[in-house]
């Protein structure tokens, strides 16, 4: 929330650059800090499975999942940050459209996919990632391409071709 007020701040004060340079240094941050906590999880992800319940295959699923999440978590942090930045821009349509592709048109597909294959847990859980990934690249195409950022300001004019700002 911090990071969708303080661009349309920026933005409100015709600061475009601003908040460009706000999301994509506070998505650099938070992929950072969500890999060494992800790496530290991954890396000792059986012991703390077998915290929660001692029973041989609850912890197996469990490091399954912590595997898959963990993977993700980096991708996560940053798709959120770029959208709050966006969501600062008032870019909300294409949040939602991105939302809806990643989770309805590769995850949940990719997941039915995995259960009529009988892949298992495994398959849901790859499927759940290859939507974060799906997510996470359809976020950056759109934060970083000139048409959105031409329609929500997060372009300047001289950033636009012929310093045209429609």
């Amino acid at each position: 929330m911090t990071v969708t007020i303080l661009s349309g701040h920026l933005l409100g004060a015709r600061q475009p650059h601003a908040a460009r340079a706000l999301g994509k240094r506070c998505a650099f941050r938070a992929a950072c800090a969500t890999a060494l906590a992800a790496l530290a999880v991954a890396l000792l992800r059986e012991p703390l499975a077998a915290l929660f319940d001692p029973n041989a295959e609850t912890v197996r699923q469990a490091t399954l999942f912590l595997l898959f999440a963990c993977a993700t978590l980096p991708l996560q942090a940053v798709t959120q940050i770029l959208h709050a930045v966006l969501a600062g821009a008032g870019a909300t349509r294409f949040l939602c459209r991105i939302g809806c592709i990643s989770t309805w048109l590769v995850a949940v597909p990719l997941a039915l996919l995995g259960h009529w294959n009988a892949w298992g847990a495994g398959g849901v859980y790859a499927a759940m990632a290859a939507g974060h990934v799906c997510g996470t690249v359809l976020t950056l195409r759109v934060f970083f391409l000139k048409r959105v950022g031409r329609q929500t300001g997060l372009f300047a004019p001289e950033d636009l071709p012929c310093g045209r700002t429609s």
